[in-house]
């Protein structure tokens, strides 16, 4: 965690999050994430979890965490 060295330096730095939403599904490349619609979906490892934030980042990614992944789909 970075200590501040001027206190109040950054007073905006929670006002936006360090990820954002996307939409993944325009992805044309062929990679081994995108072989497979299970590698994304029910993969609760790419996902930014509410609930599972770390606190010493920005309390603004709250605002692009979910509840949970996509369901995992049948193929």
């Amino acid at each position: 965690m970075l200590k501040a060295h001027v206190l109040d330096a950054q007073p905006n730095y929670d006002a936006l999050p360090t990820w954002t939403k996307a939409a993944p599904h325009n992805i044309r490349r062929i990679t081994k994430q995108n072989q497979s619609c299970n590698h994304c979906h029910g993969n609760k490892e790419i996902f930014i979890l509410k609930g599972s934030l770390d606190p010493r980042y920005p309390k603004a990614n709250a605002k692009v965490a979910v509840e949970k992944p996509p369901e995992r789909r049948s193929q």
